[in-house]
Parts: structure tokens; sequence; C-alpha cells
């Protein structure tokens, strides 16, 4: 039975319409016709691929819910019917738990609060034990404050303001009574006997303020705070708690049922845990604009275009160039599997979009159910424990923890709390004074600019001279006049506009607030006899700190287990996704016949995938002629996002709607012609270049508030760019094949369909992989098709080319072009081994007239010359004289004896320029400066990795080394691309000449779990001098590999294989198969003619 991969899943991609009921533009008619061909193609190749036995159902899932393949094995990686029957019972017995008893879930909600009050002190980051200062601390700091010079001097007296303030109040009025008067002298005569004292007085406030700005008892104080608080509170609570939870059990028995349905998942991995990663791969998913470019599935913009397939080839489009009059009848059979699965697909549209749907807020509430069911699995699946002995050890915790206060703390508690009650006055009096004075002289001593001057020397105009008559009421009055005036002229001087009155109030209260300052001082000093009590001696006393030691593990709070059906909800939406279904298929199969199926669907589907491209920007051709330049603030962004080419695209816009109306009007002529005329087609899409730029990086940055938040304007225009794809470039590789991949589809029609007898062959036709996996064939060997760069047209090794078709034209075409002359095929010959042996004596005198090699050996252990059979005189004569080997042998051996001592130069290969670069870079490379030098260099950078590509810049350690366990960043490395780092891009982008010199920069290490491996360069040198293929082909040896058995044998370790276990296999998982590559370890069997594996006629290879 052939296991055949369910793919589920419906595409995100815009539908693609002319959004008006006008005539479809020829543009449109040619799209809609190649995406009939390409359609069919990638159906062909997905059930191919089924058959086979090489269909990764994961790659085909993502890429239909356009997600990126690691996301997608977070989101569907578990079976989730396992959960729901039991979290539908949690739910059930919940809700009847809920409705039994309201009394006993209040109980459990007060002590919840109780407990998350306990959890305040428990993770409190004060350490007990070595607080941030000690309790003592700030009563030494207090003391100190007290004892200074500033605390203690009384010198300014409440008798030095009150005489002033008494007769300011008086200067108040306009008329004044007798005895208001008759006290107006004696106040002017105190104020004449102690001229200094104001400025005395403001001195030492400003004094005592600073002394309390650069004392520490403020901060110290806190501490000291904090910790009474603990030794007051903690004790209480606890206490409270203990009691709590005595009283739980009570309600033990109305709850069993529910406790024990939560023990009962066995399903494995934690529940949460699983929904937990599902939501996380949800989250990535939610923050891509586009995922990477499908391979398998790019053909199917939607999951109904699936259903299309069957219609596609019933339609006259397809029977007028494909079919050409023959029955599609075998065809249509053989895809019956496919067009079922397109059918079941479409029931799977509505629980994907209601998932894809999920918005923060439904995420949040299912981090929400996560999260208390990760609590309820620790408390019953880790610990193993019922609820019953839960509450039990809580109990018993909180019996052997929580202290009782004895009498010895209480009375020296009393005496801590009856010295509080004065500290805290007295802390209290300190505050309000470093508040009020530093108002007062704020207000009325600094500068409106805020330099600070000693402007209280303006309290000198308050001097009386001695001569003044103060006893004549009328005279008093003026002087009174005058000093007013004279005081609040002075204050005017330095910008204060202040009343002399408001002064001084200011002033009294200041004063009165250091005269309360003295009593609280004297009362501290006087409690008990001047010993204070001391924190930790208290902290000590009440077990406070044990107590929290003891329970500082303990188990004592309880989780609240509501909301569960949401999460069964949830898991409902992913257990509507079917799992695999077992199909067979026949093995004669017209679905088999096409050689490189995957790679030439990709490449078709692609091709019509860039046309439809083209369509929607004719479509949009109105909106897109108005977008013109930017503003300097948007191009501002876009620059700094390495989006340069968007900020200015007006030219651009217009040249690319020039070339799409161009290709408009080719098609019209290309539509009437035959099929290979119409690919004529691609040609012209691979010369379009359009504006180059990350849509990616344009759609988080219109997430922006400056943009979201500003729908019109350049925010529009910016959406429309990241709406359409008019990046064009990264089409280019796959269209410049167009042509190509279309004659190759015509030619398998063509055989499928009885057009064409098909040609015998002798070569075995080696398919490229994608990119996506290493590919593999279950039961045989493997065969890894690996680009090479160096001679090397359309993906084909020009002199090989040449010499399996006998082409002596071609053969020395490419020779004088400099072709690697030691070339080897996928078959282990060297082109000469090839020639010999089928005796192409002309041909063969030519490679040996350039340098090839005669001494190297084959798969057999065999030299080119050795090729000649040693009977080839006595083989029959065959029917056709002009096929007869034996002469052209000995034409052959007189060769070889010939030139047996006479070397010849080989060609220099032609230089490889930098132009033909084809550079990717990895997701894991600084993206600021990807950017920019995907800016600069854009003509070779592309952000898909292809089969063409020859450069790969990855993120290395400070050594160089490249340091992955992604299987996607080694597949370049078997390919034998040249593998740099990422430090080449920001040399390129300080000298463009830099480019030139990769090898400066290339990476000799790669670092794979742990395991350090240095044949990074021997694999890219391998495949650059088309060394002798690493691994051989389908039914064959492989003879690099003679300690090992000869079948390779791939497995994923979950099958018995007892019967396999012989020296005839080599057996390998997915891990040990990337090991034994990066390993790349030759164990050659020297002996001649080694003995091949298989009889079945694969060993007759050129």
């Amino acid at each position: 039975m052939i296991v055949l991969f369910v793919i589920i899943g419906l595409l995100s991609a815009p539908a693609f319409s002319n959004g008006s009921s006008k005539e479809p533009s020829d543009l449109q008619l040619i799209a809609e016709d190649f995406q009939i061909l390409a359609r069919v193609t990638n159906a062909i190749a997905l059930q191919a691929d089924a058959i086979r036995g090489q269909l990764n159902a994961r790659d085909a899932i993502a890429e239909f819910l356009s997600i990126e393949k690691h996301d997608l094995d977070g989101i569907i990686g578990f079976d989730p019917q396992p959960f729901i029957p039991y979290l539908q019972k949690v739910e059930e017995d919940i809700k009847n738990f809920e409705n039994s008893d309201k009394t006993w879930m209040e109980e459990i909600k007060n002590f919840e609060n109780i407990s998350m009050e306990f959890e305040a002190w428990k993770n409190a980051d004060v350490n007990l034990s070595t607080p941030t200062s000690l309790p003592g601390d700030f009563l030494a700091s207090l003391q100190n404050l007290i004892e200074s010079d500033e605390a203690k001097d009384t010198s300014c007296k409440t008798t030095v303001l009150s005489p002033l303030v008494s007769f300011l109040k008086l200067g108040e009025k306009s008329e004044y009574s007798f005895e208001e008067k008759y006290i107006l002298g004696p106040a002017l005569t105190f104020i004449q006997k102690q001229p200094d004292a104001y400025v005395n007085c403001i001195q030492l406030i400003i004094k005592v303020q600073e002394a309390l700005n650069t004392s520490l008892v403020f901060q110290l104080y806190e501490d000291y705070i904090r910790m009474k608080e603990v030794i007051s509170n903690v004790p209480t609570t606890l206490e409270e708690m203990k009691s709590k939870i005595a009283n739980l059990k009570a309600g033990l028995t109305t709850s069993s049922f529910m406790w024990n349905s939560v023990t009962g998942n066995t399903s494995g991995k934690p529940m949460s845990e699983q929904i937990s990663r599902a939501l996380d791969a949800h989250i990535l998913h939610s923050k891509r604009l586009d995922p990477p470019l499908a391979g398998l599935t790019v053909a199917f913009f939607r999951a109904a275009d699936l259903l299309k397939v069957a219609d596609d080839l019933k339609s006259p489009w397809f029977q007028k160039h494909i079919a050409r009059g023959a029955s599609v009848q075998n065809l249509t059979h053989a895809l019956e599997p496919f067009n079922q699965l397109a059918k079941d697909i479409q029931l799977l549209g509505k629980p994907w979009q209601e998932f894809n749907r999920l918005d923060d807020d439904h995420r949040t509430k299912y981090k929400k159910v996560v999260a208390h069911l990760k609590y309820l699995e620790g408390y019953t699946l880790e610990s193993l424990q019922s609820f019953a002995q839960l509450v039990d050890s809580v109990n018993s915790s909180f019996h052997n923890c929580v202290q009782k206060r004895n009498a010895t703390f209480m009375n020296i508690y009393q005496k801590l709390q009856e010295q509080q009650n004065v500290t805290e006055e007295l802390m209290k009096n300190f505050a309000d004074f470093r508040e009020r004075s530093s108002k007062f002289v704020t207000d009325h001593l600094v500068r409106s600019d805020d330099q600070a001057i000693d402007s209280y020397h303006c309290f000198n105009k308050l001097r009386i001279d001695e001569s003044e008559n103060l006893m004549d009421i009328s005279s008093a009055v003026d002087l009174m006049s005058k000093m007013k005036k004279d005081f609040s002229e002075c204050l005017e001087q330095y910008g204060n506009k202040a009343d002399m009155l408001q002064v001084f109030l200011s002033f009294e209260s200041v004063r009165n607030n250091m005269e309360e300052q003295y009593s609280l001082i004297q009362r501290f000093n006087s409690i008990t006899g001047g010993a204070k009590v001391n924190v930790t001696e208290v902290l000590n006393a009440s077990g406070v700190e044990t107590s929290l030691k003891c329970l500082r593990d303990g188990p004592y709070k309880l989780e609240k287990f509501d909301d569960l059906k949401e999460v069964n909800k949830f898991l409902g939406t992913l257990n509507d996704i079917p799992r695999p279904i077992e199909d067979s298929e026949p093995v004669d199969n017209p679905v088999l016949a096409l050689n490189g199926s995957r790679l030439i669907a990709e490449n078709m589907a692609v091709c019509a995938l860039s046309l439809w491209d083209l369509v929607m920007i004719r479509e949009n051709r109105n909106e897109l002629s108005t977008v013109g330049n930017f503003d300097d603030k948007t191009k501002n962004d876009l620059s700094q996002q390495g989006l340069g080419e968007f900020m200015e695209p007006e030219i651009a816009m217009k040249k690319l709607l020039g070339e799409v109306e161009a290709i408009n009007i080719d098609a019209k002529t290309l539509r009437a012609k035959s099929l290979l005329d119409m690919a004529q087609i691609f040609e012209e899409v691979a010369k379009i270049r359009g504006i180059l730029g990350r849509r990616e990086i344009l759609w988080k940055m219109l997430k922006k508030p400056e943009y979201a938040n500003n729908p019109g304007g350049d925010t529009k225009k910016l959406q429309l760019l990241v709406e359409l794809n008019l990046d064009f470039q990264t089409y280019e590789s796959r269209t410049k094949d167009g042509v190509f991949t279309v004659k190759a589809l015509i030619s398998y029609f063509d055989q499928i369909f009885g057009h064409v007898v098909k040609p015998p062959t002798a070569t075995v036709i080696i398919e490229k992989t994608s990119h996506y996996s290493l590919f593999v064939i279950v039961g045989g060997a493997i065969a890894i098709c690996l680009v090479v760069f160096i001679a090397v047209i359309d993906d084909v090794n020009a002199l090989l080319d040449a010499t399996r078709e006998t082409n002596k034209t071609n053969l020395v075409i490419a020779l004088k072009k400099g072709a690697y002359v030691n070339a080897y095929n996928t078959s282990g010959n060297t082109a000469l081994h090839f020639l010999t042996k089928f005796g192409r004596y002309d041909m063969a005198l030519e490679l040996v007239k350039n340098g090839a090699d005669r001494t190297l050996l084959n798969y057999k252990n065999l030299t080119p010359e050795e090729m000649i059979p040693k009977d080839y005189k006595s083989l029959p004569p065959p029917e056709d004289p002009s096929s007869e080997l034996a002469p052209k042998y000995e034409e052959l051996a007189k060769m070889y004896k010939k030139y047996a001592n006479k070397k010849f130069k080989q060609r220099v290969p032609e230089a490889f320029p930098s132009t033909s670069f084809r550079i990717w870079y990895e997701d894991r490379t600084d993206e600021d400066l990807s950017n920019k030098f995907y800016e600069k260099f854009s003509s070779i950078t592309s952000t898909e990795l292809t089969v063409s590509t020859t450069h790969c810049i990855v993120k290395t350690d400070e050594r160089g080394v490249l340091v992955t366990d992604d299987i996607n960043l080694l597949i370049p490395i078997f390919h034998g691309m040249i593998i740099v780092r990422e430090s080449w891009m920001a040399d390129c982008l300080k000298d463009e000449k830099v480019i030139e010199e990769d090898a400066r920069y290339l990476v000799g290490t790669v670092k794979y779990k742990g395991v350090e491996y240095n044949t990074v360069q021997m694999w890219t040198n391998a495949i650059a001098k088309a060394e002798m293929p690493f691994l051989f082909n389908v039914g064959a040896r492989p003879y690099l590999h003679a300690n090992l058995g000869p079948l390779f044998l791939f497995h994923d370790g979950s099958k018995d294989l007892l019967q396999y276990k012989t020296e005839l296999f080599s057996h390998f998982t997915e891990e040990q198969l990337i090991v034994f590559l990066l390993k790349r370890e030759i164990n050659r069997d020297t002996r001649k003619n080694p003995p091949d594996v298989s009889n079945f006629g694969y060993l007759e290879r050129g």
C-alpha cells in the first residue's frame, strides 16, 4: 500500500479577477491558458510523488495554508482527539460542582485572596537575612541628625518673629484703635534691639534644611518601616491562612469526582504544552505577510483550484494544444485519487478559516486557559498526588511553619511600638519641615531663574535707627510704612513681588515647625532612658523569617479552572483536520513517465504565477500610475527599512506599466500560434525587473501607529504596493527556463498520448531536487543532483551532455570554452571512459588532446583504456556493418599507445563573472545589512533559494563557523553552493569590487547538533569539479562506501526492520543520513570490477 497523505487547507492568496464586467485582456487569457497546463502538471507531480512515497505531506499542507512549515508543525503537530472528552468531562464536573456548593466556592475565593497577599510576601524582593540596610542603621542615622549642631541650635526663638508679625498685621489696617497704637512703640523697640536676629534665623533654617537633604535618614526609614510591617503583618496573615486551609478539607467530598476526571488524562505530553505550542506557532504565522514561494502546490492559488484539474483535461485549450485528439481517459483515471482528494479538501475550509481568524483577544483568552491548565497539570500529572493530598500537604506545611507569638515577643514589640509612635511623629515633622523650608527658600530667597542668591540681606532693611522716636504714634506708623516699602523693593529686585506680611507668615510657619521639632527630639531622647529597641531583635523574636523560609517552596495557591469550553472549541477545530489515508496505485501509471516532475511542475506554475502578477498590475494600472513619489518623511522611513526603490517609484512604475502593456499586445499574437510559440512570452517576462524590495518589510512598516492611524495619503499608496508583487526578479530564473519547461512538457504529453514513440536510452536521468527537502528513495540508494556552476548550460554539464548525445560538434565547443574535461557523470564515468566504452575514437581523441586524465579510475576502478574489451577482436560481427565496434576499439588502442607518454595541457575554464552570481542570504543574517545589500546588488541577489543559486550568505560565530541545526541550511552545502560569511555583505557595501573576492569569505566548517565538520569546501570543490558522485543511483552499489552494505535503507525508526538486518543493507534515519553526508568519508573498494548488487539492467550505464 502506498501512503497518500491528505493535503489540507485553504489558500489565502488573493482572488485574481479583472474587477469589472469588461472582456478579459489578452494577457489574462494567455495566463488562464498556461494556468491550465500548470494545474494539470502540478497534479501529475503530486500524484507521482505520492505513488513513489516521496510526497512530504507537511510541506504540501504548509503551502496550501500559506504558512511556514515550522509554524504548521506547531499548529497540527499533535492529535487533539484524546483531549476533547477529557475537557468535556472536566467542564461538566466543574459546572456541577459550582451549582452544588456555592458556599464552599466562596471559601475558595476568600482563600485565594489571602493567598495572593501571602504570595506578595513570599515573592517580595526583601531578603530578611540581608536587608538593604540594617534596622539599627536608621536609628543611628536619626540619632546623629538629632545630635547635630543645627538641630540643637535654639537661637531662632518664637519671640524673634512674633512681634514683627503682629506689627505687620497692624500695618494692614487704615485706622488703629488706641490699644493698637499703644503697642506699636514697644514692638518697634523690640525690633530695634535685635537687628541681626532675622538673618541669623534664616541662616539656621537653611542649615537644617541642608542637613536633612544630605542625611540618609529618610531612605533608611523606608527599610525600617518595611521590616516593621513584615514583623507586624505576616504572622497575622499566616494565621488566617492556616485557619482557612483547615476549612478547605470540608469540601473535598463534593469535589472529588472533578479531580478524578482531571487525573484521567493519559494522552502523553501535557495538554497545556501542546496547545501553547500551537498558539505560539499561530502568532508567528500572523506576523508574516507571505510564506516562502510554494514549490509543491504553487499552481493552485486557492483550494477550489484543485477541483479544476478534471475539467482542465477536458478543456478545449488542453484538447487543442496538448491531447490533440488523443483520449485523456488514462490520465484522468491515474489522477482519480488526486481528484477525490480535491473534493475532500473543500470541506476543510471552514475549520481552518475559524482558526486562521484568531485575533489577539482570542489568543489572550486561550493563553489564559493554557496557564490554568498548566497549573492543573502541574498539581496532578507532575506531582502524582490527589487534590486531597495537596491540601493535606499545605495544611501540614502551615502547621509546621507558622509560629505563635510568645510573651517575650509581645513585650519587646510593645516597646518598639511606643518608640515607633514618637519616631513616626518626628519623621513626619522632618518631612514637613523639609517641604515648608524648601518652599520658603524657593519662593522668597532665590531668583525666578532658579539661581540661588543671598537675598535674605533684604531683611537688613528692617533695622531701625536708634535716633528714631518710637513712642510717637505718628512717627511709628510712618516708620512701619517705610520699612515695608524698602523691604518689598529689595525683594522685587530679585524677582520676588510677594507682600512683606506673606513672607513673614511663611517664615513664621517654618519657625513654628522647628519649635515642634525641638519638643519631639526631647521626647525621643527620653524614651527608655535613651536605650532604643533594635528592630533586628524584634524580628528574631517574631519567628517571621523562620516561617517564611519554611514555606518558601510549599504549595499554597489554588487555580481557577473555568473557560475550559474555549479550549474544547479550539481543539475541536483542530480535530476537524483529517489524518493520513492509504491508497494504492498500479505500477504502470502515466503520471510516472514525467521525469523531474516536481521541478517541471514548480517551474511551470511559477511561470504562470508571473503572468498573473502582470494581470493584477494591469488591472490596477490606474491606481499605480498615480502613486508618484513620496514625501520626505516617508522616504526617510523607506530608506531606513532598506526599501530604496520604493522612495521614488514614479519612473520605474511608468516603465513597468509600459512593459506590461507591451506583453499584453504580444499575448494577442502569441495566443494564435503553437504552444511552444506561446511560451515565448516567458522570455519577455524574464526581462522585466520591476521595483525591487521586500513587501513584508513594507507591510510591517505600515503597522506602525504613524501609518496605521493615518490611512490616507502616502499610507494608501504604500498599501497598494504591499498588495501587489512588483518585484519580478524573483521569477527571473524560472521564466528564463519557461520555453525549456514547456518543451519538456510537450515531449511528456506527446509520449503518454501516443504522438511519439518513446526513444530507447541508456542514460539515467537525474531529477533536480528543490530546496525544500532531501530527495531520498526508500529501498534502493539515493541520488543527490548537485548544481555545477562551471561548464553548465541550462543546469546541464555541456561536456557530459555532448558526450551522452555523442555529438562531436557540441563536444568541441564545450572544450574550447574550457569545460572541465575530467568531470564524472552520474554513473561514475568520465567522458573519456564513456566514449572509449562505446568506441567513439574521434571524440575520445579530442578529449585526450585537451588534457583528459587517462589515469582516472571509474566506478569499476578501471582506467579509460581498460574500457576497451580484451576480447574485442573476437566479437561477433553485428547485423549492421556500420555499427561494428572491433575496428573502433582497434583505433582507440593505437591512440592510447601512441600518446601513452605524452601529456596535453588542459584548457583554462572561462572566468566566472560576478554578473553570473545568484546570491541568497539566510534569515538569520542582519536584517538591515541584508536589505541594503539586496538594494545595492539586486540584479544578482534573490530572496528565494533555488537550484540556480551560486552563493549562500550565512551567519557564523566569531570563528567563522556556521552553527545550525536546520536541515534547510545544510541543503546548499550538499548542492555544492558557495557558502560565504555575512561579513562579505558589509565589505561589499563599503567597496563594490569586493563582490569579486568571495574566496576571502568562504565558510569551511559547519557545526551541526554540537559537532563540527570541516567538509563545507570539500562539497563545493567536489561539485565544482564534477567529481565522482558521493552517492550512487537507484539499484547499484554505493562504490565510494565499501565499508557499508550496498543497499541504503532509509526509515523513520518506527518500523520493525529485523528482516533487513543483514550485510546487504545499510540503515539510515534522516538524522543519521545528515551526519553521514556531513562527514563525507570515502572508503573505496580498490578491487578491479567490484561486484554489483543488482543485475536488473541498471549496470549497463555510460
